[in-house]
């Protein structure tokens, strides 16, 4: 959480009243699938990469930046030259992204009792 999540709302911190000041200004923050739901054996790791995610949508309407752009803009920029998609994720492997995407709205029983079973977890 150190690194991952303080490091990135300090940095962000740090640059906010420049931002302000300026009156526009971008922030990129780079999370991971991991913080779409838990996996076995990502206790260091998943908690921080959703706080992550958490931060990025809601920076917009807790810090009211004038700065801040949508999601849907800040995807438009990321891609522009690679893709013509308008999508705010970039999808590695996409396979695996849109899998957990979707295990997303299993309720949590079934989720963790499937992905123990699919990823063979076992109590230690």
């Amino acid at each position: 959480m150190k690194v991952n999540f303080f490091g990135t709302l300090n940095c962000i911190k740090s640059v906010e009243e420049y931002y302000r000041t300026r009156g526009s200004g971008h922030i990129s923050i780079v999370s991971s699938i991991a913080g779409y739901r838990v996996l076995p054996n990502s206790t260091g790791y998943g908690p921080s990469k959703s706080a992550l995610n958490n931060l990025a949508e809601s920076l917009y309407f807790d810090f009211k930046m004038p700065f801040l752009k949508t999601v849907d803009y800040a995807a438009e920029k990321i891609f522009e030259g690679l893709t013509k998609t308008n999508q705010f994720e970039i999808h590695f492997p996409k396979q695996l992204t849109l899998i957990l995407k979707f295990l997303k709205i299993l309720p949590n029983s079934w989720y963790l009792s499937l992905v123990g079973r699919l990823t063979k977890y076992q109590k230690r």
